[in-house]
């Protein structure tokens, strides 16, 4: 079984460590970095650029197991929704709050001109502090990576612009929505989320906020192969 994971807004690739290192024996697994982000920072971030680079990844081999922390759980659900036979199944953290709605666009939307506004070094100051305080075992490489500011405001906007509601739009495989305790407006959102799906359930980390897979990375990593089990294992002898 083939894993694909995509990081959350401003981060990258490296964000995915703990995970690659604990299901790297068992699984094929791989995680990208999304257009404005990482090693393609000089890019600009929109949903059909990150798609195609979903679709992209995905291609040419067996369907994976798409995993998606914040923006990258919003690129997962659109990518299953236009493309549902690249995904064999989803991930989904930190993604259930419909930015197209009322006070939840309007703050991303003031988030994202706030962010453009601000002095880049204090903000990419404030972000190594974070990650080296936070999450010292993995803080060098998510550091060294880079965080961009621009393709969060970016990714901040864009998701304005979509109507959550219309997604998954059909998708039939099952999904597993996977929130850290803490992260609460995404936790709110779960059941309505899961709702919209044929095959989905619900599952929270304990002591974990929105970054759930480096908040308790262990416990992220046993979710996920324990999805990914069942997904490889209905793929092999059907439902």
């Amino acid at each position: 079984m083939r894993l694909l994971f995509l990081h959350g807004a401003g981060m990258s690739r490296e964000m995915w460590r703990p995970q690659l290192d604990a299901l790297g024996d068992d699984f094929d697994v791989s995680a990208i970095d999304l257009p404005g982000h990482g090693s393609r920072q000089s890019e600009r971030f929109s949903f059909p650029a990150a798609l195609a680079a979903v679709e992209e990844a995905a291609a040419g081999g067996l369907a994976p197991v798409v995993v998606g922390l914040s923006l990258g759980g919003y690129v997962a659900m659109a990518t299953a929704a236009k493309q549902p036979s690249l995904v064999a199944g989803l991930v989904l953290t930190g993604c259930s709050v419909d930015y197209s709605q009322g006070g939840d666009r309007r703050l991303a939307r003031l988030s994202a001109g706030a962010i453009w506004v601000s002095p880049k070094w204090l903000l990419r100051r404030s972000n190594s502090n974070f990650l080296r305080r936070d999450y010292p075992a993995w803080a060098e490489g998510m550091v060294d990576a880079g965080y961009s500011w621009r393709g969060y405001a970016d990714a901040l906007a864009a998701a304005t612009r979509i109507d959550w509601a219309q997604y998954p739009a059909g998708y039939d495989s099952p999904v597993l929505i996977l929130n850290g305790e803490h992260d609460k407006p995404h936790v709110k959102g779960a059941t309505q989320l899961q709702s919209r799906f044929r095959d989905c359930r619900v599952e929270v980390i304990m002591g974990a906020g929105h970054l759930a897979n480096l908040d308790r990375p262990k416990e992220y990593s046993q979710a996920v192969r324990g999805f990914a089990s069942i997904v490889s294992q209905r793929a092999q002898h059907g439902p």
